[in-house]
């Protein structure tokens, strides 16, 4: 029997060739339609508070943002420190430094270093249909609720640490109606989905993420600390 991460690494070389193309033809048709809420989101908070660029291109919380430099409340080191923290746990998930790993991702996709290596697990997580999936959500939830709520993704942070993967604004108040985890699991990344459910069981006094927006949308935060219901 296969080592686990035998499995996890063939998950993508073993997959049909026809439907690795339909979803990477899928998920740039999702691609276009985040771009585009996202743009429409970043025009209406622009112009309800004059917040710039709240989400990025794929309607996540811009954690960039959030820094003093912008007119947030945490300073760079911080947004830099959580920015490298996501970098060394997909490094981690993804097994860069293993002997193994590294001779597969050499063999298979002619990739020789680490971070090659890491930069082809997030091209995958981002294709797999568990994110696509989000996206859909995502898409759906802002058709339906659009006219009184935001609705964006979480920052990656949030959603690494925090296992949440979209927060719902209200956009008269500001404040954080409730936060979505949609806990699908990701080819290849199934015990990250497990651990966000046995977190959601464990802590059902809601969470905190730091990059939430709450009471002060004006001020590109709510109070920290204050917790918000996880669904």
């Amino acid at each position: 029997m296969e080592n686990s991460w035998k499995q996890n690494l063939r998950v993508e070389a073993s997959a049909p060739q026809r439907e690795r193309k339909e979803r990477i033809s899928s998920l740039e048709k999702l691609k276009t339609v985040m771009a585009r809420i996202a743009d429409e989101v970043n025009r209406d908070v622009t112009k309800k508070y004059g917040l710039n660029g709240l989400v990025d291109g794929s309607l996540h919380l811009d954690a960039g943002n959030f820094s003093k430099d912008q007119g947030g409340i945490y300073e760079g080191v911080i947004i830099s420190e959580d920015q490298a923290s996501i970098d060394a746990l997909d490094r981690y998930n993804c097994s860069a430094d293993n002997d193994r790993t590294q001779k597969f991702y050499k063999d298979e996709y002619g990739i020789e270093t680490p971070e090659g290596i890491v930069a082809k697990h997030r091209e995958k997580k981002e294709a797999s249909k568990s994110n696509q999936a989000e996206m859909i959500i995502t898409a759906l939830l802002h058709k339906v609720l659009k006219e009184r709520f935001l609705v964006v993704r979480a920052s990656v942070f949030d959603d690494y640490k925090h296992g949440i993967d979209n927060l719902i604004l209200d956009k008269e108040t500001g404040a954080v109606i409730c936060a979505f985890d949609e806990v699908l699991e990701n080819e290849g990344d199934k015990e990250r989905g497990a651990i966000k459910k046995i977190e959601k069981i464990k802590d059902p006094r809601g969470k905190a993420p730091r990059y939430l927006l709450g009471l002060a949308l004006l001020a590109h935060y709510a109070p920290e600390g204050r917790g918000i219901y996880l669904y």
